[in-house]
């Protein structure tokens, strides 16, 4: 399942930067132990693939973690499957499309969706992503029936050193009958290489934070990282 990484940016997503948004983003069944099957690279045009990935526990890494159990005890989720699709019809340019759906005991299944593009050309890149979490609730008014996602980004590499991006990220919950909040964040970040050091820094903002009605934050994060 593809998820937000896809947007081209200097360093991390605009809601994965140290400042707690709250934001609900799709991952389908990553970090399960899961079989998967692709198609090879060349086998049909425009250099598209599909994969295809199951797992009999979504557990989100539990299984695969030094003693892990499949799933907590009284854990919802039971089996999952995604399948993605992944296409390059122009030099530059890939579209893909994702979808995925987990089976849950005593709750509605969890069924996700996304579809975007990037294309570089030089120095520039840039896409945008849609993507979808519903809960199948119905016509519940005080509990999320699903997400509706819209992101979008631009990056610049100035240099062989530096780089620059700018992101924006939008979620709006929705009550089934009654509407709900929007969340939405944006990020400008650099990252600059040393040759052995990367500095790497975020100017992020949100607005509704964590779905709650007037609950801004803001915060700049810095880090340094060094190889030897």
């Amino acid at each position: 399942m593809h998820s937000t990484t896809k947007m081209p940016s200097a360093w991390e997503e605009a809601w994965d930067t140290g400042i707690n948004t709250g934001i609900r983003t799709v991952s389908g069944i990553s970090g399960s132990a899961a079989l998967s099957y692709a198609t090879p690279a060349d086998m049909l045009p425009s250099g598209t693939t599909i994969k295809i990935s199951y797992t009999p526990r979504a557990d989100g890494g539990g299984l695969q973690s030094d003693k892990g159990s499949s799933a907590a005890a009284g854990g919802e989720n039971q089996s999952g499957m995604d399948i993605n699709i992944v296409a390059a019809p122009v030099d530059g340019m890939s579209v893909f499309a994702g979808y995925s759906e987990i089976d849950r005991i005593r709750v509605q299944n969890l069924e996700q969706g996304t579809y975007g593009f990037t294309y570089a050309a030089g120095p520039v890149s840039f896409g945008a992503q849609k993507s979808y979490l519903s809960y199948e609730r119905g016509v519940e008014s005080v509990t999320t029936n699903y997400y509706e996602n819209l992101n979008w980004a631009v990056a610049f590499n100035v240099n062989d050193n530096l780089s620059i991006s700018y992101a924006e990220y939008e979620s709006e919950e929705h009550l089934g009958t009654t509407g709900g909040q929007t969340a939405e964040t944006d990020s400008i970040q650099l990252a600059y290489n040393l040759g052995g050091a990367t500095l790497k820094v975020a100017e992020t903002e949100t607005d509704n934070a964590r779905y709650s009605d007037g609950g801004n934050t803001s915060g700049t994060t810095i880090a340094l990282s060094l190889a030897f």
